[in-house]
């Protein structure tokens, strides 16, 4: 920190609202930089791939605050039905109606 601040945020707050991939700012993602930057590397490395939900699919190119709202990224739900319930409920294909692991759809 530097002297008359007390958080990275009081003097990158430009920086954080101008970032656009991700844009920070819409995901309402933390303003605390190390929880994903650190000083020796800035560039943000997380990889979804390595994590017990990697995307694939339509996920590929989902923006970040669908799935997790409010910025909250801990405890995001992972089954399918968890987020495409209506999608499920609102079907007239009866084959699509076997269960909610969309696995065994046919």
């Amino acid at each position: 920190m530097f002297e008359g601040t007390s958080q990275c945020i009081d003097c990158h707050l430009a920086d954080y609202n101008g970032t656009t991939d991700p844009d920070h700012e819409a995901a309402q993602m933390s303003t605390k930089p190390a929880e994903c930057h650190t000083t020796s590397n800035w560039d943000a490395t997380f990889d979804h791939q390595t994590t017990a939900f990697p995307l694939t699919g339509q996920h590929v190119q989902t923006a970040c605050q669908q799935c997790h709202i409010g910025g909250v990224f801990e405890g995001t739900p992972s089954q399918c039905i968890d987020c495409h319930l209506a999608d499920y409920n609102g079907t007239t294909d009866p084959g699509s109606r076997g269960g909610t692991d969309v696995d065994s759809l046919s």
